[in-house]
């Protein structure tokens, strides 16, 4: 019986954990790593992988808010600019769900045009912060995904 509710817990962190890896506010990995933490608490199942998976959850949430900056950064942008993706950022942060996607992308732009660098440049700046906010909603999607993978083939192995 209690093998059983925690499989359903477990089902329902690994659900809001992939949805919640498409919105920044919602630690999607986390939830998802919390669903098979439920899994292998039952007396059931025994999840293999589950430092990697902690470690990876750690990973993905420690790059997540520096990776739009690393990228912006390699495409040109200038400290201006990491600047103004920072503050982008910190002011999305209050206009979810769109202000954290396009955020850091004005602030890089407006920093960057303060510099008096061309529109080009500045443009090209900021769409590197915005590739970065992709590529990390890319990672968080993806380790969830291959968690919420697991998951399933644990719960198919059991009732099989």
């Amino acid at each position: 019986m209690i093998d059983s509710v925690l499989i359903i817990i477990g089902a329902c962190f690994v659900l809001a954990g992939v949805i919640g890896s498409l919105i920044p506010v919602i630690p999607g990995p986390l939830l998802t790593y919390l669903g098979l933490l439920a899994l292998h608490s039952t007396e059931l199942v025994e999840v293999d992988g589950l430092i990697l998976f902690a470690v990876l959850t750690v990973v993905v949430a420690a790059i997540e808010y520096f990776l739009p900056l690393y990228v912006g950064r390699k495409l040109g942008a200038t400290r201006a600019g990491v600047y103004g993706g920072i503050l982008g950022t910190l002011i999305g942060l209050l206009f979810m769900p769109i202000g954290i996607i396009v955020g850091p992308m004005i602030g890089a732009l407006a920093f960057e045009s303060m510099t008096k660098r061309s529109v080009g440049d500045s443009l090209k700046a900021s769409i590197g912060v915005f590739l970065g906010t992709v590529i990390n909603f890319a990672l968080r999607f993806a380790l969830c995904v291959w968690m919420a993978y697991v998951f399933v083939v644990e719960v198919m192995a059991v009732w099989s």
